[in-house]
């Protein structure tokens, strides 16, 4: 087994349990006008500069 295979799992894990404690979708930004964005390296889906995993995939973009 790979580290990043196992560090993936781990942040699906953190992301789902953020989800429970908060009662919100954090995989969605509900920020209207933003203007930056960046593309996801792994699934190439575009996704707001303020947010950490990419709502399509799931994944980190560092």
């Amino acid at each position: 087994m790979s580290w990043s295979w196992i560090s993936k799992i781990i942040e699906r894990k953190i992301l789902d349990e953020v989800k429970k404690q908060l009662n919100i979708d954090v995989s969605r930004s509900e920020v209207v006008g933003v203007k930056n964005f960046r593309q996801c390296r792994f699934c190439l889906a575009t996704i707001s500069e303020g947010c950490v995993f990419c709502p399509s995939c799931g994944r980190s973009r560092d």
